[in-house]
């Protein structure tokens, strides 16, 4: 399994493309926060829905995605960067269990916060209600509605029985509608991503180079020329975090006083543990003495 990350655009149509294969960097994610496979198939989806966006960031751009549900799953944290690196989470990192029915995984509908940053300066950011019950669909609805950009995405992920390789497959497609875009045209391409032949190249890894420009083809038109698409490769997915010894000091520096004066009572150093990458810091009572006499 690889990890690559391409975009198109078709001047005649006025659309633009983008396709992922994310499937061992999904795996790595996966693994490192012991997702079950309800937990694993929301996130891996939500990660690859957000890389489909990583090509139209600027240099030094990231886009912090956050999906908050009202059932038993509670959010999923996705952030990309323009150079490919990526980071995801899902609370409660375990779902298998808690739900029965649709409804009771997602709750009735989902908030979903699209913030784009250059360094650490917000550069746009919006927030739309939807009701879509997927993370993809939300997604989409997002750019559709806040953003007035018509976009469609299909993300499939599919399971091995391996557990050192749980995530067989992450892969995706996502179409915008640009400026002249005829969109009674769009629609019916939309509707073609969702064709069950597209579904089904969707759910097998790719195994010729110029996969994604069969699949454009076959959605976009069979008649459409291929000299048209101008397919771009971009920066491979990855895994990224931004924690570090110091960013860990500041949480500890601002822990209450009663909290902090329990710590030195008990005598014992602190074990934090970064919600994203799951590395693990110990912070030793003379370092957090240290910490809160400055």
């Amino acid at each position: 399994m690889s990890n690559q990350l391409s975009r198109a655009y078709s001047k005649e149509l006025s659309i633009r493309m983008t396709h992922v294969e994310c499937s061992s960097l999904c795996n790595e994610i996966v693994i490192r926060h012991d997702n079950d496979p309800v937990a694993a198939h929301n996130l891996c989806r939500s990660i690859g829905a957000g890389l489909l966006l990583q090509p139209f960031l600027e240099k030094e751009e990231r886009l912090s995605l956050k999906w908050d549900y009202k059932g038993t799953l509670k959010q999923i944290l996705v952030e990309v960067k323009q150079d490919g690196g990526v980071r995801g989470l899902v609370r409660p990192h375990q779902l298998n269990d808690s739900a029965k029915t649709e409804e009771e995984l997602f709750g009735k509908s989902c908030q979903i916060t699209a913030i784009r940053l250059f360094r650490d300066k917000i550069l746009q950011s919006g927030i739309t209600e939807s009701i879509m019950r997927d993370p993809v669909e939300d997604l989409g609805y997002y750019y559709s509605y806040s953003e007035q950009i018509e976009t469609s995405l299909a993300v499939s992920v599919g399971f091995s029985q391996n557990p050192e390789q749980p995530i067989q497959l992450c892969q995706g497609i996502l179409l915008q509608a640009m400026p002249g875009c005829d969109l009674l045209q769009f629609e019916n391409i939309r509707k073609r991503l969702l064709d069950p032949d597209v579904k089904k190249a969707l759910a097998k890894a790719p195994k010729i180079d110029n996969f994604f420009e069969k699949v454009l083809i076959q959605i976009l038109d069979p008649t459409h020329k291929k000299t048209d698409l101008e397919i771009i490769s971009c920066p491979a997915p990855s895994a990224y975090c931004t924690c570090t010894k110091e960013k860990i000091s500041t949480i500890v520096k601002s822990l209450p006083t009663e909290d902090q004066e329990d710590i030195i009572e008990k005598g014992e150093a602190l074990i934090i543990r970064c919600q994203f990458c799951s590395k693990t810091y110990e912070v030793t009572i003379d370092e957090c003495k240290g910490i809160w006499a400055k």
